[in-house]
């Protein structure tokens, strides 16, 4: 079953563009341009990865991340189209797993969503695999 990602950004072709790109590439993608409609979608969808606009009118991607923060824990990417340090840092303080410039390729856009999934899954049961374990399956096989 493929991930689901909801994107939220007020740029209408920005985010169909986007959102063909990942659906491509076997990424659920469903997007919306206005911050009031997130909340019951992610309440409604439960997404695997939130990818927030840092510009959103007459609100800001900040702010709506404190308001998702207050009631779910999902993994997000912030975009941004804005260059100052100070606003990635305060992004990535207040809650977000990446900070993305808008001005990236869509397969690095594509890649860092991936990276924040797999970060985000635990792995198989939710334990950490030990080092060796490959290791130790290669020697069993190897002896038989």
């Amino acid at each position: 079953m493929a991930e689901t990602v909801v994107l939220l950004d007020d740029d209408p072709d920005f985010a169909e563009e986007l959102t063909l790109f990942l659906t491509d590439h076997g990424i659920r993608c469903v997007a919306v341009t206005d911050p009031a409609h997130l909340m019951p979608l992610l309440s409604e969808i439960g997404p695997d990865l939130l990818l927030l606009d840092q510009r959103l009118g007459p609100t800001t991607g900040m702010e709506v991340l404190r308001e998702v923060r207050t009631v779910s824990t999902v993994p997000c990417v912030i975009l941004t189209g804005m260059q100052d340090p100070i606003d990635r840092i305060l992004g990535l303080e207040l809650g977000a797993d990446d900070y993305i410039h808008k001005t990236a390729m869509p397969r690095e856009i594509l890649a860092r969503i991936r990276a924040v999934l797999r970060r985000a899954r635990p792995a198989g049961n939710g334990r950490f695999r030990s080092p060796n374990a490959n290791s130790t399956a290669r020697m069993a096989l190897a002896a038989t």
